[in-house]
């Protein structure tokens, strides 16, 4: 990675502070990720989506997924409201260059300069552009993607305008790095917009439940009917599964998020 020790130490800080928001603030921990990385990486907007992967419909371009929730840095409604047109036409068969490009690489955590995706005519020619980005005057873009269990993808982005030089390697490395220790914040926001929870077998939704209780792993197996050992694998699974390193963490990842419930069994 094409990443500084001053730039690597502006990123572990962010991590740090990304895990010491409040409870329930979810939406401070957004903001200020995407001021900091706005601030660290330079650019004029940040953006992110959370993606799902349904069952997909023969011939679709996008092999199922589809942008459940949207945020950025800088709104503005108007156009705001040309991006949500723009994106029910994913429905159909019209998909802009850039999102059809990175969606082949689905599954894989990635990050790309607009010019690994697609070529400068592309661009300019697409509708995303034409109708939504040049209006906000975009003139670059740069693009992460962090896959999550549960057929989930969190794409956070960097947009520049025209007097800003083009993004090179070293700011997609940056945007890179900041995703390789941001899986829990990922999480965190796909729970607060109520996109689809990670996929549970419902033995572990069953655990999930206990485990979000005061209740040893010895008393869920008991009241379960399950030996130690195959409730403390569940367990491993589970965390795995939610992105968290123990039961801690998936209480805080419960916490945080208020409209959360615990799967019903």
């Amino acid at each position: 990675m094409r990443v500084d020790e001053r730039e690597f130490q502006a990123i572990g800080l962010l991590w740090g502070e990304l895990t010491e928001f409040p409870a329930g603030d979810v939406a401070g921990a957004r903001e200020h990720c995407f001021a900091e990385l706005a601030r660290i990486i330079g650019s004029e907007n940040v953006f992110w989506v959370a993606a799902h992967q349904a069952a997909p419909d023969a011939g679709d371009l996008l092999d199922g997924w589809r942008p459940r929730a949207v945020a950025r840095l800088h709104s503005n409604p108007a156009l705001d409201q040309k991006l949500a047109d723009v994106i029910r036409q994913m429905n159909g068969a019209t998909v802009d260059p850039m999102t059809l490009a990175n969606n082949r690489e689905a599954g894989r955590t990635r990050a790309f300069l607009r010019g690994e995706l697609v070529a400068d005519e592309t661009w300019e020619r697409s509708a995303l552009v034409n109708e939504t980005l040049r209006p906000r005057g975009v003139r670059d873009r740069i693009i992460a993607t962090l896959p999550l269990p549960g057929g989930r993808e969190a794409h956070i982005g960097l947009d520049r305008g025209p007097s800003d030089r083009f993004f090179g390697e070293r700011e997609r490395d940056l945007l890179h790095l900041f995703l390789l220790g941001s899986q829990a914040f990922h999480h965190e926001q796909f729970l607060a917009y109520g996109v689809a929870l990670p996929a549970l077998t419902p033995r572990e939704r069953a655990v999930l439940s206990l485990l979000l209780t005061e209740m040893t792993e010895r008393e869920i197996g008991e009241a379960l009917g399950l030996t130690w050992r195959s409730t403390h694998q569940y367990c491993v699974s589970i965390f795995r599964k939610c992105g968290v390193r123990g039961r801690l963490g998936l209480m805080a990842l419960w916490l945080r998020n208020p409209g959360a419930r615990p799967p019903a069994t």
